[in-house]
């Protein structure tokens, strides 16, 4: 496969660099993918204790970019061009004229659902599972659901949708949706109409409405959120958790106080309202509970809030060239703030923001350091660098999709990490906690020298690599140094990108610009297992450099390269019984334990094979500590205060 795409990555103190990006619609590499890092130790950030909430996870424009106006037209000609011998898992409903499909009882269907034309679908007393999306499309389509329960299992979040386009309708009354309890999609274009009364829902839903669409809901115990653009229309009575995103477009104007969130008895926005110009879509609210406000400023809007709570603030960032944003904080409270950012009037007055969340689009650049935010997500040809920042869940997950090209660095996310469609994702030497990192559709997900929960998972045709060295953090002169970790590339089974090809670890000392080979390359890929073993033999004690390059099967040798730092000790095979006084640290060899003085109370103990290898690392929290674990053989114990270290050599005997 021939590459299409070429990075060049530099981690520099730290810094983030990226040169030379071009993507065509295959997302394929251009020149070759290369990662380099300078001498320093690098250490991973992580962030514990901190107020999270995970009650809302957004995916708004997720939604929207994957259901906006060009893509729906996208879906619109398939369907027109598709017949049932091409499709043999769809149902079409409305190919002819007045075809209408009554369902009750247990129905199972695994694909989509086409209710074209003047089709009707209707669910009575009906208990279905649908495995695939749903689009209701026509001059009087339309889908019932009378007393029913759908149920629409998912693997992962915003796996389904149910979009209404044309005049088109959803009606539920008295309906249950299931969505496996995991965010889903519902779309309403053109003069389409999606319609709930009294209707439960298991799975938080992401409503994208345009053109001239419209939602009516009355009593749901969990109405999701709402994008409101274009001329659309939006209403609710006696319903719980609503966010409601205000779009500002492009030569918009908005000046605006919301009322307080949570119980609002009455909301109405419209361009009625002073403060509101350009701005065309239209919301009333009657007696609801557990309501959120958001708003989504798009380049060349211009946006004042005063005396507002806001749930979310999603920043969209469309106009080309290069903007840069720091210093944005979940959970901030504004006596008079404007943000820095070139391409949209953003100020806050006596309000406070719970999420930023942050999105570019077509050929826009964004480069985020030092800040804390709630979701961040790449379209269209964009390109985004995060550095030094926390990405904290509150807002959705962090994600690259379209022919996008999406960097984290020396960061720490707390959510899921996801590359889609042709978009390239790249986690680089941060840590990622409460969260999955994946990739779907085409999308190449790179993981290099960062902390993960779980291996990352490839689904459909995508592929995932990870590179990290994982142990060892130090070892001795003449002997030899296990290095543990992983250095493989997995794809799906019906992918066409790239595969593992081979792996090879180097050592520097910290003051040298060259590598040393440690291995041969290897040409078999290794999953949190041993990649090799470094004789140190003749190594000088000092700090050095680990460097374990990752190479693909292409034409172009796309190659990554993580770096871990290792401090090499004098030889251990000389080492007396002690450096300490006896009282202080040594070996009860009745015992098979090591004593150490109360005042080493707090300090590290690591223990290491003859070899170096590392074995067991743990804090001090009593005097004796003993060892039921290890095997006979001889042992090197190191005890570490913040300013000593000491070393001592034992024997086990069983």
């Amino acid at each position: 496969m021939t590459m299409k795409y070429f990075i060049h990555f530099c981690l520099i103190t730290p810094l983030i660099f990226l040169s030379n990006y071009t993507l065509n619609s295959q997302s394929i590499f251009s020149k070759g993918l290369k990662m380099a890092n300078i001498n320093n130790s690098i250490e991973i950030p992580t962030y514990e204790n901190f107020d999270q909430d995970h009650s809302l996870t957004t995916g708004a424009t997720q939604l929207l970019q994957n259901w906006n106006d060009e893509q729906i037209l996208i879906a619109k000609n398939k369907i027109t061009t598709s017949s049932h011998s091409k499709n043999g898992d769809t149902l079409y409903i409305g190919e002819v004229p007045n075809d209408s499909v009554v369902i009750t009882g247990n129905w199972f269907h695994n694909g989509p659902i086409l209710i074209l034309g003047d089709g009707k679908l209707v669910f009575n007393n009906a208990n279905a599972t649908i495995i695939g999306d749903i689009w209701v499309w026509g001059i009087s389509a339309k889908l019932t659901s009378n007393n029913s329960t759908l149920y629409f299992p998912q693997e992962y979040f915003y796996q389904r949708t149910l979009i209404a386009a044309g005049k088109g309708q959803f009606v539920f009354n008295n309906t249950h949706l299931d969505f496996s309890g995991l965010s889903h999609n519902f779309v309403a274009t053109d003069s389409a109409q999606i319609i709930q009364k009294n209707v439960t829902k298991n799975g938080f839903t992401t409503n994208g409405l345009s053109k001239k669409s419209e939602i009516h809901i009355e009593n749901t115990n969990l109405a999701g959120e709402f994008i409101c653009t274009d001329q659309t229309k939006l209403s609710f009575l006696k319903t719980k958790t609503i966010l409601l995103w205000h779009h500002i477009p492009d030569g918009a104007t908005l000046t605006h106080s919301f009322p307080q969130p949570d119980t609002v008895s009455s909301y109405h926005f419209s361009n009625i309202l002073a403060g509101v110009q350009n701005i065309n879509y239209t919301i009333d609210i009657d007696t609801c509970i557990d309501v959120m406000w958001a708003i989504m400023p798009t380049s060349g809007s211009s946006t004042t809030i005063t005396n507002s709570i806001l749930r979310a603030v999603g920043v969209w960032f469309e106009n080309s060239g290069n903007i840069n944003v720091s210093g944005i904080v979940n959970n901030s409270n504004y006596s008079d703030y404007t943000p820095s950012m070139s391409d949209k009037n953003l100020h806050f007055i006596n309000s406070s923001v719970k999420t930023w969340n942050l999105y570019t689009f077509k050929q826009s650049e964004l480069d985020l350091s030092s800040s804390i935010v709630g979701e961040i997500g790449s379209m269209g040809k964009s390109k985004v660098t995060c550095q030094n920042s926390m990405i904290d869940g509150s807002g959705g997950y962090t994600w690259a999709t379209d022919t996008t090209f999406l960097i984290v660095g020396f960061s720490s996310a707390v959510n899921d990490f996801r590359a889609t469609k042709n978009g390239i994702a790249l986690f680089g030497y941060s840590s990622l906690s409460n969260g999955v990192a994946m990739a779907t559709d085409n999308a190449i997900l790179i993981v290099n020298q960062s902390s993960l929960p779980e291996f990352p998972i490839a689904y459909d045709q995508s592929c995932v690599w990870l590179n990290k060295i994982e142990l060892p953090s130090s070892g001795f002169q003449n002997s030899m140094v296990d290095i543990i970790g992983s250095s493989y590339i997995e794809k799906t089974e019906t992918s066409n990108l790239m595969d593992f090809a081979w792996y090879q670890l180097f050592y520097k000392n910290n003051i040298d610009t060259i590598w040393n080979p440690i291995t041969n390359r290897v040409t078999t890929s290794v999953k949190n297992g041993l990649l090799g073993q470094w004789n140190t033999t003749n190594i000088s004690p000092n700090n050095y450099a680990l460097k374990l390059v990752l190479c693909d099967n292409t034409i172009d040798s796309n190659k990554i390269e993580a770096i871990k730092s290792i401090n090499i000790q004098p030889s251990i095979l000389n080492i007396q019984s002690t450096q300490l006084e006896k009282s202080s640290f040594y070996f009860n060899q009745q015992g098979n334990a090591l004593v150490v003085d109360p005042s080493q109370i707090g300090n590290l103990l690591k223990v290491y094979t003859i070899f170096g290898t590392l074995i067991q690392s743990s804090t001090i929290r009593q005097t004796q500590i003993t060892l039921p674990n290890l095997a006979q053989g001889t042992y090197v114990a190191e005890l570490k205060s913040l300013k000593t270290s000491h070393l001592l050599k034992f024997v086990i005997t069983r």
